[in-house]
């Protein structure tokens, strides 16, 4: 997960746009893992923030294995959760069921926003 977290973070250092949501059509515009692939699309632009969600690219309730970026970027597993990951902040929301596995499931280097709490 560091390594992934990493890579994101120099991507973040590297591009020009504010902010990319990781949610549908990037596995079609570019190829390999998630950082690198993002890294092809946005090649030259600055990017401040990057989110990713639990959502698919259909909304779905299920959502594959395949389209799970949210874990595959902070290893959380639960069902709800948006991660958000600055040059040097990696922040996920999730609500009151899933705290506890947050807190397990999430290394040190991710901050647990939250959701229901000021």
């Amino acid at each position: 997960m560091a390594e992934k977290l990493r890579d994101l973070r120099a991507l973040l250092s590297r591009t020009n746009v504010k902010l990319l949501s990781l949610r549908s059509n990037l596995n079609k515009e570019a190829s390999g893992s998630t950082a690198s692939g993002a890294a092809e699309v946005l090649t030259g632009k600055t990017l401040q923030a990057f989110v990713v969600d639990t959502a698919d690219a259909h909304q779905s309730e299920y959502v594959s294995d395949a389209n799970k970026r949210r874990e595959f970027l902070s290893g959380f597993t639960g069902s709800n959760g948006t991660a958000l990951v600055t040059p040097d902040k990696a922040l996920l929301w999730t609500d009151g069921r899933y705290f506890l596995q947050a807190e397990n499931e999430l290394s040190a280097e991710w901050t647990l926003m939250k959701s229901e709490e000021p």
